[in-house]
C-alpha cells in the first residue's frame, strides 16, 4: 500500500465513521477539563509575524540538582569473574538480551570452577561413559560458575545434555538443551566444547534466560486438546488432509505427538505452550505452537523444505547407464540399494526397509490422503524402464558415497538410518516443477515449464539430502535467517558433491529458462532464473517464503563462494560441515555461521583460514562490529532532506516508571535510574518527553501540569539539574499537559489539558504562540470541526524545514445528531510563507485508529505510529516511508500490545511500550529481533524516549532534487520467480503519459498496471500475479510492457509460482 501526506481537505464518509470508537489506550476522552472563555495567554501565530528568526533560548525559573550512580556492564562482569579465577577469554558475543552467543579462550578446569555435583547425572541418556560423565560435571561447573551472567538461575537443573560427541581431533562436544522445571525451552541449547587437556575451551548457542515467571503447571488444556486445535487450525486453512494407515505406514509418517514446552516468542517473552508436531498431508509437516493456558495457536512453521521453481536443479534423464545395487526377491528386482546395513526391521524385505536406499513412486500422482505408492521394479536387474528412478538411486548414492567419504557420515542421520525417496509426482494433477524434502522423503517431479525431470539432478540431489543431514545435526529452523542458512548449506554441499561450477540445476534448465537456478558465485546473474541478494544491503525482509529463506540464503551462499575461492574447496567442504554438525543450533543467525565458520577453521586449519571466513562474511556484511546482518537502516527519500546519524555520545531512553517517577536507561551499561521527579500522568497516559539533538535539554510535563526539563550536560559526570517555567500556561497555572523541543532547542510545542482545546501551542522567545487545528469538511451532514484536541507532538528532524506531526482526538455530528469519534494524525509544515495543516495518513476504515505519531531520527520523510484495531483490541506499531511509499508491515504481530514508538539515534531500533506488561522493548529493524528491557529500580516503565547526550549531529540540511534520468528505462522485476508479489519499477526522463501492462506469454493482456500521465522521476507498481478481474492466474512466464509517448517500449521476463 501506498502511504501519501494528504494535502487536501479531510472527506470523511459516513459508511467509514458508524461504531469507529477512540480506541487509544487511556485516550479515549482523557481530558476532563474544560476550556472557559476567560482568554488563553498566547498570540495566533498566523497574525504574529516572523517569529521565527534568531529565536531565544528558555531559561529556568526554578533549578534543582541531581546525581546518577555508577553503572556495570554486563560482558565485564563475565570478564571479571573470569579473570578473577587466573582464565583468559579470547572472544565474547552477546545477543540482544545479554545472553552469551560465543565465547572462547582458556575457559577453565575443574579445578578453576566452582565445583558442582549433578543430580541424576548418571541417568541422564546421553552419558553413556565415565568420561562423558566427567565432561558433563566439568560443563555443568562452567556454568554454575558464571550463572549470573549468563543469566540463568540453576544452569546445572535448566541444562540437560541431549549429545555427546568425541571428534577425529579428540574434542569432546556436549549440547545441552534448555528446560526449566523439566519442560523444555525448545529451540534453545548451548555447546559447551572441551579439548584433549579437559579444559572447556568455547561455549555457544542459543538460549533465553531463566523463565521464571513459567509454572508447568498452570496449563489448562492437555495435549490431545492441542492436537485437536492444531488439526482445526490447519483445516481452517485447508492444509489438512487425511493420510491412510497405508500411507502413513509406507512413508514412515507418525500420529501427531505433542509435548510441554517453553517458547519465547519474537519478543522474548516465554509462554507454555504445547509443541504439536503434525504431518498435516503427505507433503506438509508441521510444528504447531498451541498455548497451553487459552489454547491459542501462537505460531507455527513448516518443516517441509520444499525446492520450487526458485532453486530446484538436476540434469536430464539421457538414459546413460548407471551402476547401482538393488534388491531382489522370487525373481523380481527392487529399486532398493544396500548402500548401508540394509535389513527388514519389523516386516519382511522390501516393503518395511531399514537402512539403505530405497526409491518408491507414485505413478505421476499426487503426494495426496489417496495416492497410492508402488514398488519400483523389474524383471531384470539390467533394465529398468523407469529413468528417473535410474537417476535418483545413481544420483542419491553418489551424495551418500560423498557424505561417507569426505565426512565419515553413514546417510542422513549418521547412523545408517533408510534414505527414502519418492518419484513420478504431480501436483494439482499436472507434472511437477519441484524437489522437496519433507523430514522423511525426498520427493522428485519430472520438470514442467522450467525445468526437464529434477530426480536426474546431483547438485538437486545433494541439495535435498543436505535438508536431512542438517536436520540430525543443527536441526536450523525453516524460517528467517535460521532458515536461509538451512538453504544456504544445502545449496553449498550441492555444490561440492556436483563440483565442476557453482551454478545450481544448470543441467536440467527448459530451453529459454536460463542457464541455471541460482548462481553461487553471482547471485545477481541476470541469466539464471532466480537473482539472490549478494549481501545484507540487499537482504529482503518478508513474510513470504518464510521469511525469504530461499532468497536470503543467497546472502550467506556467496561468502561461501568466496571462501573456497580463497582456500579451497576441499578445505572449505570440511569447515562447513565442522560448522554445521558441530556448532550452529537451531536459531543459529547469519552472524553465528561466522563465528561457527571460524571455530571450525580454527579446529581444523590455522589462521590464514580463519582470516579467509572473516574477510568473506565481511565482503557479504555480516560482521562482528557491526549489524551482523542489516541493510541500509535509513531509508533515503526522494527529496534527500534526511540529516546525518548523531554519532559519538552516550545513547540514553527516558521513561515513566513507578509512581509515575521520570527514569533514565543508560542503553550501553544496561543500567536504570529512578529520579526522585515525577510527571503528568492521567489515569494510563503519562507525558511525553523529547531531546534537543545535543541531548543536554530533555522536556516534559511535570505532575503539577509545568513545563520542565532535565539539563543533562554534565551527565557524564554523574550530575543533572531539574528546571520548571512556572509562568507559561494556557489559561491557568498547570493546564499543560504534552511538551516537544525541536532539536536545536529553539521552539517548544505544547497541548493543554483541556478536551475542547484544538490548538497546538508554540513557545518562541518566551512568548507564546498557537496554531488553530482545522480539516474543513466537505462531507454533507458532517461538521465543520472534527479535531477536539491533540495529544502527542514530535518535531521533524531537519530544522531547516520545520515541521511538527501530532495525534488528535476528533469528533463529529452526523445529520441525524449521531457522534462518532477517532483518532489519526496530522502535521504542521512551516517551511511555506503560510503554515500548513494536513493529515498524515488517509481516512483509516472502520473501527482503526493512529496515533503517537514519532519522526524517524534522520528522515523526516519516515515515521512510526501506532496501530490500533478497536474491535480485537490490537495494538501494534508501523512505519511508513512518504518519499519512499514504503511501509513496513512486519511488526505487526498479534497480540503484540505496544504503543508509543521512538527511533534509535541511527534509525536501526525502535523502543516501544509494552503497556500489557509495562515493559520497554527494543525492536530491531535490520535483524528482526526483540527483546525486554530488564529494569532494576522499577518495576513497570512506560513511554520511551531515546536520545543522545554529546555527540556529533546535523540541525540543517539542504534539501537537493533528486537528479533526472538520463533516460527511460524498464528494470527487472523483483523478486523473480515470485510468488505473492513482485515490484516492477522504472525511470521517466520528463514528464510523459506511460503505459506498463502484463501479457502472457501468447501475446493475451492480462492486466493493465498503469496507463496515464507520470512525472520525471522513478516509479514503482507492485503485481500481485491477478488477472484485471482480480482472478488468480497459473504458474507461468509472464511478459512485463512498458510503452511511453515518442516511441520507446521495452519488455521483461516474469516468472511466477504458485
Amino acid at each position: 500500500m501506498k502511504w501519501y501526506r494528504y494535502m487536501m481537505l479531510i472527506v470523511l464518509a459516513a459508511f467509514i465513521l458508524p461504531g469507529h470508537a477512540a480506541v487509544l489506550k487511556g485516550k479515549d476522552h482523557q481530558k476532563n477539563r474544560i476550556m472557559d472563555d476567560s482568554p488563553i495567554m498566547a498570540r495566533d501565530i498566523r497574525s504574529a509575524g516572523p517569529v521565527w528568526k534568531n529565536p531565544v533560548r528558555l531559561k529556568a525559573t526554578k533549578t534543582q540538582a541531581g546525581t546518577l550512580a555508577s553503572a556495570v556492564r554486563p560482558d565485564q562482569s563475565l570478564l571479571t569473574a573470569a579473570a578473577g579465577r587466573g582464565l583468559t577469554v579470547r572472544d565474547l558475543q552477546l545477543a540482544a538480551d545479554g545472553t552469551i552467543t560465543f565465547i572462547s579462550g582458556d575457559l577453565g578446569r575443574l579445578p578453576q570452577l566452582r565445583s558442582t555435583v549433578i543430580p541424576g547425572a548418571t541417568m541422564q541418556s546421553a552419558v553413556q561413559t565415565p568420561q562423558a560423565l566427567r565432561d558433563l560435571q566439568l560443563a555443568q561447573s562452567w556454568l554454575e560458575t558464571f550463572a549470573s551472567s549468563l543469566k540463568l538461575s540453576q544452569p546445572a537443573a535448566e541444562l540437560s545434555l541431549s549429545r555427546y560427541e568425541t571428534d577425529e581431533l579428540g574434542k569432546r562436544h556436549l549440547r545441552l538443551q534448555q528446560s526449566f522445571k523439566g519442560v523444555p525451552v525448545w529451540a534453545n541449547e548451548l555447546y559447551v566444547h572441551v579439548d584433549a587437556t579437559d579444559q572447556v575451551y568455547a561455549v555457544n548457542g542459543r538460549y533465553a534466560p531463566t523463565p521464571a515467571g513459567i509454572d508447568p503447571a498452570a496449563a489448562r488444556i492437555d495435549g490431545d486438546q492441542a492436537v485437536e486445535q492444531s488439526r482445526a487450525h490447519l483445516e481452517s486453512e485447508g492444509r489438512l488432509e487425511e493420510i491412510p494407515a497405508a500411507m502413513a505406514r509406507l512413508t514412515r509418517f507418525s500420529e501427531p505427538v505433542s509435548r510441554k514446552a517453553i517458547w519465547i516468542d519474537r519478543l522474548g517473552i516465554p509462554r507454555l505452550v504445547w509443541q504439536v508436531d503434525i504431518n498435516a498431508s503427505v507433503r506438509d509437516w508441521f510444528t504447531v505452537m498451541v498455548d497451553a493456558i487459552s489454547g491459542e495457536v501462537l505460531h507455527k512453521y513448516s518443516n517441509t523444505m520444499s525446492e520450487g521453481p526458485v532453486n530446484a536443479s538436476g540434469t536430464d534423464l539421457l538414459g546413460v547407464n548407471r551402476a547401482f545395487r538393488a534388491y531382489e526377491q522370487s525373481g523380481t528386482y527392487y529399486m532398493l540399494s544396500d548402500l548401508n546395513e540394509l535389513s527388514g526391521g519389523t516386516a519382511n524385505l522390501p516393503d518395511n526397509p531399514t537402512g539403505g536406499l530405497w526409491v518408491i513412486d507414485l505413478n505421476n500422482t499426487d503426494a495426496t490422503s489417496t495416492s497410492q505408492f508402488y514398488q519400483v521394479t523389474s524383471s531384470s536387474p539390467t533394465n529398468w524402464s523407469d529413468r528417473s528412478a535410474v537417476s535418483a538411486i545413481y544420483n542419491l548414492n553418489k551424495v551418500y558415497d560423498y557424505y561417507r567419504n569426505t565426512h565419515n557420515r553413514k546417510a542422513i542421520d549418521g547412523n545408517a538410518s533408510s534414505i527414502i525417496t519418492v518419484v513420478n509426482v504431480t501436483e494439482d494433477g499436472r507434472s511437477m516443477d519441484n524437489a522437496y524434502w519433507n523430514g522423511t522423503a525426498i520427493f522428485w517431479g519430472n520438470g514442467a515449464e522450467f525445468f526437464s525431470p529434477l530426480a536426474g539432478a546431483l547438485d538437486v540431489a545433494a541439495h535435498e539430502l543436505t535438508h536431512g543431514v542438517t536436520e540430525y545435526t543443527a536441526n536450523l529452523i525453516y524460517q528467517d535467517q535460521p532458515g536461509a542458512l538451512n538453504e544456504a548449506m544445502s545449496d553449498f554441499f550441492g555444490c561440492m558433491v556436483d563440483r565442476d561450477d557453482w551454478l545450481m540445476g544448470e543441467d536440467i534448465m527448459r530451453p529459454g529458462m536460463g542457464t541455471g537456478l541460482r548462481d553461487i558465485s553471482n547471485p545477481h546473474n541476470s541469466q539464471v532464473l532466480s537473482q539472490m541478494p549478494k549481501t545484507m544491503d540487499e537482504y529482503q525482509y518478508t513474510s513470504e517464503d518464510y521469511g525469504g529463506v530461499h532468497t536470503n540464503c543467497g546472502v550467506p551462499l556467496y561468502a561461501s563462494y568466496l571462501i573456497a575461492s580463497s582456500i579451497g574447496k576441499d578445505k572449505a567442504e570440511k569447515i562447513f560441515y565442522r560448522a554445521l554438525s558441530t556448532y550452529l543450533t537451531r536459531q543459529s543467525q547469519f552472524i553465528d555461521a561466522r563465528t561457527a565458520l571460524e571455530q571450525s577453521a580454527t579446529d581444523l586449519y590455522g589462521s590464514s583460514e580463519v582470516t579467509a571466513v572473516g574477510s568473506a562474511f565481511d565482503a557479504v556484511k555480516i560482521t562482528k562490529s557491526g549489524s551482523g546482518s542489516g541493510g541500509t537502516t535509513t531509508p533515503r527519500g526522494a527529496g534527500e532532506n534526511e540529516v546525518n546519524v548523531t554519532t559519538g555520545g552516550t545513547q540514553w531512553i527516558a521513561f515513566v516508571g513507578d509512581d509515575a517517577r521520570l527514569g533514565l536507561y543508560d542503553v550501553a551499561s544496561e543500567q536504570d535510574y529512578l529520579l526522585n521527579i515525577t510527571v503528568n500522568s492521567k489515569e494510563y497516559n503519562w507525558t511525553q518527553f523529547t531531546a534537543t539533538a545535543d541531548g543536554y535539554y530533555l522536556y516534559f510535563v511535570n505532575s503539577e501540569g509545568v513545563l520542565s526539563r532535565l539539563d543533562l550536560s554534565n551527565l557524564a559526570g554523574g550530575y543533572y539539574n531539574y528546571e520548571t517555567f512556572e509562568e507559561y500556561y494556557i489559561q491557568s497555572q498547570g493546564d499543560l499537559w504534552n511538551a516537544a523541543v525541536s532539536r536545536d532547542g529553539e521552539y517548544v510545542a505544547l497541548t493543554s489539558t483541556y478536551e475542547n482545546d484544538n490548538h497546538i501551542y508554540l513557545l518562541i522567545s518566551e512568548e507564546l504562540y498557537y496554531v488553530t487545528l482545522e480539516f474543513p469538511s466537505s462531507q454533507t451532514g458532517i461538521t465543520s470541526q472534527t479535531i477536539q484536541y491533540p495529544d502527542v507532538l514530535n518535531w521533524s528532524p531537519n530544522t531547516k524545514y520545520p515541521k511538527l506531526a501530532f495525534d488528535a482526538y476528533n469528533q463529529i455530528t452526523l445529520s441525524n445528531g449521531t457522534e462518532r469519534s477517532w483518532w489519526n494524525m496530522g502535521e504542521i509544515d512551516f517551511t511555506g510563507s503560510e503554515l500548513q495543516v494536513y493529515t498524515l495518513l488517509p481516512a483509516q476504515p472502520e473501527g482503526i485508529s493512529v496515533g503517537n505519531v514519532q519522526y524517524s531520527s534522520t528522515d523526516p520523510d519516515r515515521i512510526a505510529y501506532s496501530y490500533i484495531d478497536d474491535g480485537s483490541n490490537y495494538w501494534d506499531i508501523k512505519i511508513d516511508n512518504f518519499a519512499s511509499n514504503e511501509g513496513d508491515d512486519y511488526l505487526q504481530l498479534s497480540g503484540r500490545d505496544i504503543e508509543r514508538p521512538s527511533f534509535s539515534p541511527d534509525d536501526r531500533y525502535l523502543v516501544v511500550d509494552r503497556y500489557s506488561d509495562e515493559k520497554l522493548l527494543i525492536i530491531d529493524l535490520v535483524e528482526r529481533s526483540f527483546w525486554a528491557l530488564d529494569m532494576e529500580n522499577t518495576s513497570g516503565a512506560r513511554y520511551p524516549e531515546w536520545f543522545v547526550v554529546g555527540g556529533s549531529y546535523d540541525l540543517e540540511v539542504e534539501a537537493e532534487p533528486a537528479a533526472r534520468p538520463a533516460g527511460f528505462a524498464l528494470e527487472a522485476n523483483y523478486p523473480n520467480p515470485f510468488n505473492a508479489g513482485t515490484t516492477i519499477s522504472y525511470t521517466l526522463p520528463q514528464s510523459v503519459r506511460i503505459r506498463v501492462a502484463v501479457y502472457d506469454m501468447q501475446g493475451r493482456l492480462v492486466r493493465t498496471l498503469a496507463d496515464e500521465h507520470q512525472a520525471a522521476g522513478r516509479h514503482t507498481l507492485t503485481w500481485h500475479g491477478d488477472g484485471a478481474d482480480g482472478s488468480t492466474l497459473p504458474s507461468g512466464v509472464y511478459l512485463c510492457r512498458m510503452e511511453a509517448e515518442g516511441g520507446f517500449n521495452a519488455s521483461r521476463k516474469m516468472v511466477m509460482v504458485k
